[in-house]
């Protein structure tokens, strides 16, 4: 059983501040055996606290010297649509040379959901990145960040990506190719999807066949 499981979101708001905290990060550490879990708590008080509250709880952690913290803070700001410029700020804060590598990759996601040049930047530099699970966040940032339409050069790096020597890093990157595609007639994209439809690495022909034959861009219709 997942910590909060059996815990009422809405009656927890309620109650003492650390007491959420400590639930938020039990759920943390119990996500590294199913990450995807969208019965999270985390995502339950998401959905459910007021978001004032989340904002106060989130920068209050976002700022904390334990990683573990830091990153459910991040988790919680980068959620707040009313408060994102604010978020985009502390972020920018402790995005520094010494953070954590795994507070980074959660930093990095984060910037794909809060607006400014300073977060796209940051998310094109760790592009290059020497650590490829940079890189393989790089990509999903990426899309989070470009909304409706992909810039130039957030769309070469996407192409370099799908070049990287790491094979999660280029599996990642065509994935994103795909789906901007199936949005767009860029022809840059179709000839790196066809590309890699030719690939001996059957997943990543796989993976181009099946953006290739979903059609016609909506862009061409």
């Amino acid at each position: 059983m997942s910590p909060g499981e059996n815990e009422d979101p809405s009656q927890v708001m309620s109650s003492a501040g650390e007491r959420l905290i400590r639930l938020l990060l039990e759920t943390q550490v119990a996500e590294d055996e199913q990450p995807d879990d969208v019965r999270s708590f985390i995502n339950q008080v998401i959905v459910y606290l007021p978001e004032d509250d989340l904002r106060e709880i989130g920068q209050q952690l976002v700022l904390d010297d334990e990683v573990q913290r830091a990153i459910v803070g991040t988790r919680l700001i980068r959620e707040l649509p009313g408060h994102r410029a604010d978020a985009a700020e502390l972020l920018d804060r402790i995005w520094t040379a010494e953070t954590s590598r795994d507070l980074a990759w959660w930093i990095l996601l984060a910037f794909g959901f809060v607006p400014g040049g300073r977060a796209i930047e940051k998310i094109h530099a760790s592009a290059s990145d020497s650590d490829p699970a940079m890189r393989d966040a790089a990509t999903a940032a990426i899309t989070q960040a470009s909304g409706a339409g992909l810039s130039a050069q957030s769309r070469d790096i996407l192409i370099r990506l799908a070049h990287d020597p790491d094979p999660e890093v280029q599996f990642s990157a065509l994935y994103e190719i795909g789906a901007w595609w199936a949005e767009t007639s860029d022809p840059q994209l179709l000839s790196e999807l066809r590309a890699a439809a030719a690939s001996t690495d059957d997943r990543l022909a796989r993976t181009a066949a099946d953006a290739l034959a979903r059609g016609t861009p909506q862009g061409n219709h």
